[in-house]
């Protein structure tokens, strides 16, 4: 059987930062034979006795020779319930980008507990903790290490070990410093720690010679009444007494095997059985331990190694069953994994030549899957046609993605959504949706209003031309539309802080629109360069270095986050200089002028309790728009105690935006209290953070508890 899964690399075990909560226990880098995909997958374990719900890895990948390929990848487990001693991750491939990737290194940068409690990993280096050391290996006589068990349990598994912040009972169990007892077998750690090698070796002696007395007794009544046959007598308590000593060597020998099997170790317990030949049982533990390193490897999900152990096995136990389970799990696996691979390449970022090459190879797969979970509803969303405006510079490359009667679906920045009479309905960059609200007599958009925040296009047309085009709602200008020369440019815009001065940009300024602004090249840390583009307000600013130097830093860490859309054609809209002592005094300002870039832009650098503050005032002045622009800097405990405020006061519109920041497990939470109070609004608002699986399982569920107000909103969401 060809292998579909080949190994590159593997992390060293037990991978350990000091006050972490978990050890990453196993960690690999495997490549998928038959895509060229490489993808991690880790084991990583809880030791400490709060719930897991949710944990993010950092993954840095290398080369085959060790040199850094570039960045980091952060990947989060969620929807988490790992109590103490429990392993998660390990069935979750990490599908990494960079095909050259050969090894890498991984830390665990957050850990959330299921009392929404946060762990977050400091500076402090992750490294392997040393392997259990079993008596046997420990202790170079093996009577020794019988009289270790015999004062600390038979059960001991390895030796006492104190190493970092941690210490590992004799059981094998890993516990904290500020745990006195072990959280598995209750062990003191004071009585493991203070063993005494001399009083060892010295209660060793004392029982073997007790042992020996007894067998010399034993011996001494045979003999004494017989004095004619001492000589004869003496022979033959030589021959026992040497009979004796290889039945305690082969007994020794037999237990040293049964340590090694229960500390995982089955190729050295199978070679120790088979060095002892038909003593006791060995034959069967042969088989024995042997069933259960295919067990173990079935279930660390090496299908390979553990249908050729089971194979080889024959009729033992169930063994021929065992062959067919594994190829089972190995078939619902390779499937699994060609799934998420097809879901994790439509995650890539749209508008781009590798977004179009992604989505060609997710459709083969899911072509490939035949009918596999959702793979035949999922290929109902391709579009037939994919067309490329081609530019100059590839970068500038427009694609434009149209549905088989020919309307428009994807131009670059919107997706579409349509009337039944073929008129645009909407039309979204997340996170915001345009919802056009006029139309001329031909059916083309006159107007189209924001959903979530005070914005609007207006659309007009050339009638000679034979094309339109738009202009937000702060650059119409009448003179524009006697010119027929609009600002033709569609582009996230914000505020920032930066360096003293607050700057208002926006981004992917459209290609033709570039000629009436200024313009200057700026040099970023790493020597790659950028055109950034001024309004004609800041134009003053080109020769200014302070301020360039600051747009340079600004637009640097943006392009380093993981900021959607990606910065292309930055504009600069406002600069505002600020001097630091009166950031307080300007935020008041701007939030009572509801300057909303202004006040977003310097509240993110007040501390904590002013940020409280304004969250209080803004909510108790129904200021939506004030508090939808911070609500991005709002810790996660403080959205749930807003969303239940919300609730209570019966603030719809907060409710709405502070949902989108819900986690998926309190959001799931939500929505299971209103279907069950009947809250159909309530419900309704939650829908929009629902994958569709989800919305269909709520259907089926409505259907058969007879709800028709919930099958009602959900059917015609879904027909969406």
């Amino acid at each position: 059987m060809s292998e579909r899964y080949s190994k590159l690399f593997a992390l060293s075990e037990n991978l350990y930062s000091a006050g972490a909560p978990v050890v990453i226990a196993a960690g690999a880098l495997q490549k998928d034979n038959q895509t060229g995909k490489v993808f991690a997958q880790l084991k990583i374990r809880n030791i400490q006795d709060k719930v897991i719900k949710a944990a993010t890895v950092k993954i840095t990948p290398f080369d085959t020779v060790g040199k850094p390929l570039g960045g980091t990848v952060d990947y989060q487990y969620l929807d988490l319930s790992a109590g103490r001693d429990t392993d998660f991750g390990q069935k979750t491939p990490v599908m990494l980008k960079k095909a050259a990737m050969r090894s890498f290194t991984v830390s665990v940068s957050e850990v959330i507990f299921s009392d929404n409690s946060i762990w977050t990993a400091s500076n402090e280096a992750w490294e392997p903790l040393s392997a259990p050391i079993a008596p046997e290996k420990k202790f170079t006589d093996g009577e020794l290490a019988k009289q270790y068990r015999a004062k600390y349990g038979a059960d001991c598994k390895c030796i006492f070990k104190k190493e970092k912040d941690l210490w590992r009972c004799a059981c094998g169990a890993i516990n904290h410093d500020g745990e006195r007892n072990c959280h598995s077998c209750q062990r003191e750690a004071a009585a493991l720690a203070a063993l005494n090698m001399d009083e060892l070796k010295a209660d060793r002696d004392k029982r073997l010679a007790a042992e020996q007395a007894k067998k010399t007794k034993k011996i001494a009544m045979i003999a004494a009444p017989i004095v004619v046959v001492a000589i004869v007598a003496a022979v033959l308590i030589s021959n026992f007494v040497k009979a004796q000593q290889e039945e305690a060597a082969r007994l020794e020998a037999y237990n040293a095997a049964v340590a090694l099997v229960e500390a995982g170790q089955y190729d050295e317990a199978i070679a120790a059985f088979t060095e002892l030949g038909n003593y006791k049982d060995s034959a069967e533990q042969i088989n024995e331990t042997t069933y259960n390193q295919a067990v173990t490897l079935l279930e660390s999900e090496n299908y390979d190694e553990a249908i050729s152990i089971f194979t080889k096995l024959g009729n033992y136990k169930d063994s021929v069953n065992q062959v067919e389970h594994a190829i089972n799990l190995q078939t619902e696996a390779a499937l699994l994994n060609d799934y998420r691979i097809a879901i994790d390449l439509l995650n890539t970022e749209p508008g781009t030549k590798e977004y179009y090459e992604a989505v060609a190879e997710s459709r083969q797969l899911l072509v490939s899957l035949n009918g596999y979970r959702d793979s035949n509803e999922l290929l109902q969303n391709f579009y037939t046609d994919i067309i490329c405006a081609l530019a100059s510079n590839p970068k500038d490359n427009r694609y434009y993605q149209y549905d088989d009667e020919g309307k428009i679906i994807y131009d670059g920045v919107y997706t579409y959504s349509y009337h039944e009479d073929g008129t645009v309905d909407t039309f979204t960059s997340r996170p915001i949706t345009y919802k056009v609200v006029s139309y001329d007599s031909e059916g083309r958009m006159l107007r189209a209003e924001a959903d979530s925040m005070s914005a609007y296009y207006t659309y007009i047309y050339d009638e000679n031309l034979g094309y339109g085009w738009y202009l937000d709602d702060e650059n119409l200008d009448n003179n524009d539309l006697e010119n027929a020369n609009s600002y033709q440019y569609s582009y996230t815009q914000n505020g920032y802080y930066c360096n003293s001065y607050i700057i208002e940009m926006g981004w992917n300024l459209y290609a033709k629109n570039q000629d009436y602004y200024g313009a200057t090249e700026i040099v970023f840390e790493d020597e790659s360069k950028m055109t950034v583009y001024f309004s004609d307000s800041v134009k003053d600013y080109l020769n200014d270095r302070e301020a360039i130097s600051a747009i340079e830093e600004l637009i640097y860490s943006l392009k380093n986050t993981d900021i959607s859309p990606a910065i292309e054609m930055p504009l600069i809209i406002s600069i505002t200089p600020v001097v630091a002592d009166d950031i307080p005094v300007l935020t008041e300002q701007y939030f009572q002028k509801e300057d909303l870039i202004r006040f977003s832009a310097l509240f993110s650098v007040l501390d904590e309790t002013a940020q409280k503050d304004y969250y209080k005032k803004a909510y108790d002045a129904d200021k939506i728009a004030l508090f939808s622009t911070i609500i991005p800097d709002m810790d996660t405990n403080l959205v749930l105690q807003y969303v239940d405020k919300s609730e209570q006061d019966n603030k719809t519109n907060f409710f709405a935006v502070l949902s989108n920041y819900m986690p998926l497990s309190d959001l799931k939470r939500y929505v299971e209290k209103y279907y069950e109070n009947n809250n159909i609004a309530r419900f309704t608002i939650l829908l929009d953070c629902m994958t569709r699986e989800e919305k269909q399982e709520w259907l089926k569920r409505a259907q058969t508890d007879r709800k028709t107000n919930f099958v009602a909103v959900l059917s015609n969401e879904l027909l969406d």
